[in-house]
């Protein structure tokens, strides 16, 4: 899914969640959500990305299985965010089945890494994500108002510079042998 470009920018602040109907032919499956900034080029820069074993859903110690057929509601938080979109890029939420390396790879099989049998033959599982009336899959946005805000103004060098003002070049010229010494220490 990805919206048009951006005409203005799209300030984000806060939680970055997802909502998502799903059904498999699998018992065990993974469903990946990733958002992303597509520059003008082409390129595209991760947000936040999250993902969910299906079997580990419920948050037990043991495993509940899916049933071929039926929709399950799944919550993703994709943690937090402060980022600005800028005018001429889209936005981009990807869903997908896997996001390896990142996440490790689902054989889809069921088997727990506990098992003697893991990881056991990989199954290639048909997914679903749900959209409708019925099972409205959603991503929820912390979009601010940023112009109407006054936003801080931060010079991280000069606050450093204040909270540490025995930390200028002479210092660190004098030190440096020490600093990376220390640095380079085996313990």
């Amino acid at each position: 899914f990805q919206t048009p470009l951006l005409e203005d920018e799209l300030a984000l602040t806060g939680p970055l969640l997802a909502t998502l109907y799903v059904s498999s032919d699998a018992i065990d499956t993974d469903f990946t959500v990733k958002i992303s900034d597509v520059y003008p080029t082409g390129e595209v820069r991760i947000l936040q990305d999250n993902a969910v074993r299906m079997r580990w859903r419920e948050n037990t110690l043991t495993p509940v299985y899916m049933t071929k057929g039926e929709v399950y509601k799944v919550e993703m938080n994709l943690w937090n965010t402060s980022y600005v979109v800028a005018p001429g890029h889209a936005l981009r939420v990807s869903v997908s089945s896997s996001n390896f390396p990142r996440f490790s790879v689902n054989p889809n099989n069921g088997i727990v890494i506990a098992d003697t049998a893991y990881p056991g033959a990989n199954i290639t599982a048909i997914n679903t994500l749900q959209q409708s009336a019925q099972y409205p899959s959603k991503v929820t946005l912390p979009v601010i108002a940023h112009k109407s805000l006054q936003m801080p103004e931060v010079h991280v060098l000069k606050e450093a510079e204040l909270a540490y003002p025995h930390l200028t070049e002479e210092y660190v010229r004098k030190h440096v042998a020490t600093i990376d010494g220390i640095a380079k220490r085996k313990y």
